[in-house]
């Protein structure tokens, strides 16, 4: 489990740009961890407004 200091560095990494297996092999934990640490602080979430978007239903393929 990570510490709450861990976790905001975490999301600074990577907002620059730090791959989450990367920061996995930093930290010595499962990848899932990360992604989990990352998704309660919303740092994985896509702004509301990026351009071309018109919707949660529209699919990628």
């Amino acid at each position: 489990m990570l510490d709450p200091d861990q976790a905001e560095k975490l999301v600074e990494a990577f907002g620059e740009g730090t791959a989450v297996k990367a920061l996995a092999r930093q930290h010595q934990v499962d990848p899932k961890t990360i992604r989990r640490a990352l998704d309660a602080a919303g740092a994985r979430e896509l702004p509301e407004q990026l351009p071309g978007r018109r919707g949660a239903s529209r699919t990628l393929w």
